[in-house]
């Protein structure tokens, strides 16, 4: 080999690590993720009462020496308190509606959360969270409205947006569904300080939300998730590919956008956000446009899960059949610094992805088509990141 042709070839190799740190270093960069799949590698079941259906409010509880699963069957207000190893009931708590221990009536929304040995209930219709020992007991109670509905955040709590409890601080999931010009002045989160009740506003929506109009449900979502490791929030929008990193201070630590191939973006349903609604226009909108939703991590694993909802088929909309789907969902993994490495799809006939949780086996996903075969059981599907064979 002659000179030239030495220069030539350090040339093209310098060429091609310019080339590969540009990549690394781009937002926009193509990731090459490993040959990894979410795979069901086994199945979990927990046996459910006469009076208990699938659909309902649960929360998975890891901060003990053994795993429990809380399960709120809201047509007799039960807490079923369930032993993750042995897969039985090891707690029933009624929630009273009346005396010194009420948490109220019109339970069909609560939300419940747990840690250790104490149980909060939150009542959508009052606005009101209830500390309870796994007697029933209430221990403490604080008011959560907002003091301004149409323009301040009220805190929410379901099975797919669970509360945080960090210390003496619970975070809430928060939602404001009214139009605003600036929708970056409205608050995702809400902080309450358990040693005195105060609230605190956190993490102001990003500004794709001021392209347009979003609707005033799903694309408003937002999700959050601990991140035991980094000891911050995780916080994702609906409508936006991009998550917050949030510490116990209500800071904006950090911006990271998540790559992914379902919908390239999610647009507005009118550039104008205060564009006056049709409802059907809305219903079909809110119904056919994807949407980002759960973001889950695995402390374990040190692995993000992301889910993003493909939204009904126009065809499936207009014949008002929506179990025909295709109601699919793709779930996204990435690694600890958020490179995608698996992506998923799944039929949601098949999973609830509103019903799920994670603890040192893996994904739990609640399997819709399993409770149909036998109704004595709650089944999740428990995924894990497998080779493709």
């Amino acid at each position: 080999m002659n000179m030239l042709q030495k220069i030539i070839l350090f040339l093209v190799f310098l060429s091609l690590i310019f080339s590969s740190c540009e990549d690394d270093n781009t937002s926009g960069a193509k990731i090459v993720a490993p040959n990894l799949t979410l795979k069901e590698i086994k199945q979990v079941k927990f046996p459910l009462d006469s009076a208990t259906g699938f659909y309902n409010n649960i929360y998975y509880d890891r901060s003990g020496k053994d795993g429990r699963l809380y399960l709120f069957n809201e047509d007799i207000t039960t807490v079923y308190v369930f032993s993750y190893d042995e897969r039985e009931v090891v707690k029933k708590i009624k929630l009273e509606s009346e005396g010194p221990n009420s948490v109220g009536e019109n339970l069909y929304k609560a939300g419940v959360m747990a840690q250790n040995d104490t149980l909060f209930v939150l009542n959508y219709m009052t606005r009101q969270l209830f500390m309870l020992d796994l007697n029933g007991k209430v221990l403490k109670h604080f008011d959560l409205w907002a003091r301004d509905e149409m323009n301040d955040p009220y805190v929410v709590a379901s099975s797919d947006r669970m509360p945080i409890k960090i210390g003496r601080y619970i975070f809430f999931a928060s939602e404001n569904p009214f139009q605003h010009s600036d929708q970056t002045k409205i608050s995702t989160l809400v902080r309450l300080d358990l040693s005195n009740g105060k609230t605190r506003m956190c993490a102001n929506r990003p500004s794709i939300y001021n392209e347009g109009y979003f609707g005033n449900y799903y694309k408003l979502k937002n999700y959050i998730y601990f991140n035991k490791n980094r000891n911050t929030i995780l916080c994702s929008f609906g409508a936006s590919p991009c998550i917050y990193e949030i510490d116990t201070s209500c800071s904006i630590l950090d911006t990271f956008c998540l790559q992914h191939d379902v919908v390239e973006n999610i647009k507005p349903l009118d550039a104008n956000p205060l564009v006056p609604i049709v409802i059907e226009e809305l219903d079909e909108y809110e119904a056919t446009t994807p949407a980002f939703s759960q973001l889950f991590y695995d402390e374990d694993r040190d692995v993000y899960y992301r889910l993003i909802s493909h939204g009904l088929s126009k065809e499936a909309f207009k014949t008002n059949n929506r179990t025909k789907g295709p109601w699919k969902f793709t779930l996204a993994a990435y690694d600890g610094s958020f490179h995608k490495i698996a992506q998923t799809e799944f039929d949601e006939n098949e999973y609830a992805p509103d019903m799920a949780f994670v603890n040192k086996y893996g994904l739990h996903i609640a399997k819709v088509d399993s409770y149909k075969q036998d109704e004595n059981y709650l089944t999740f599907g428990v995924f894990d990141l497998v080779g493709i064979e």
